[in-house]
């Protein structure tokens, strides 16, 4: 009963993690900064061929799963081919996040930076306790947690790392299809650059308010 209740607890953290990063990285685009670093190849890709942002988030949600797969082989845990229930689910919080937040339009660029940055937040905080619920892992950090396992490096520094892979990449896309950069702005080197050190933060402060719990039952006991 115990080991039902547990697993309950950490599905259902998971799911509102799932819902978080999708409230901040629909935060992120509407703040018109640029889509998230996680997000702008799929965004990128919308606006050069004639398929949804959604369609090319599942895509690519779904090319990860796939990539672990094969980093990891044997390793790969069964229970994380539950992953390929967060691909269609990922995109439906990011509309829901659209749809909650759409009407929120900044006329000042302070504005703007401000929502981009409660949008870094809200995801990077949504990541974590993804991590912490030690559940199903969404598919792109799943592919950064593949690496941090084979690594042996700490997953905020991958974590950045790879986000600015698919900034350049969007970017690489972007100019070949149009010339110029389209999809991809200051908003998006901002969230690469700041969502993995804040994951370490959170990661921190959750271990540090976990141990301060620890002591105060033990005293009180």
């Amino acid at each position: 009963m115990k080991k039902n209740n547990d697993m309950v607890k950490r599905y259902t953290l998971f799911m509102f993690s799932l819902l978080l990063a999708g409230m901040g990285i629909s935060l992120i685009a509407l703040s018109d900064l640029g889509a998230s670093a996680v997000s702008s190849p799929a965004f990128v890709l919308s606006l050069i061929f004639p398929l949804s942002f959604g369609a090319f988030t599942f895509i690519s949600n779904l090319s990860y799963v796939i990539l672990q797969v094969l980093m990891l082989r044997k390793d790969f845990p069964k229970s994380q081919y539950l992953q390929l229930i967060v691909v269609p689910l990922a995109g439906v919080f990011i509309d829901l996040g659209t749809q909650l937040f759409g009407g929120i339009n900044p006329s000042t660029y302070l504005g703007q930076f401000l929502m981009l940055l409660i949008g870094i937040v809200i995801l990077s905080l949504g990541i974590t306790i993804q991590i912490r619920a030690n559940a199903i892992t969404n598919p792109a950090e799943g592919m950064v947690k593949a690496l941090s396992i084979k690594t042996g490096k700490e997953f905020g520094t991958l974590k950045t790392r790879f986000d600015i892979f698919l900034v350049v990449v969007a970017i690489a896309m972007s100019l070949i299809a149009f010339g110029n950069i389209q999809g991809v702005r200051e908003g998006t080197v901002l969230a690469a650059i700041l969502v993995g050190p804040m994951i370490n933060m959170f990661n921190k402060l959750i271990d540090n308010g976990l141990s301060l719990l620890n002591r105060v039952a033990t005293e009180e006991a």
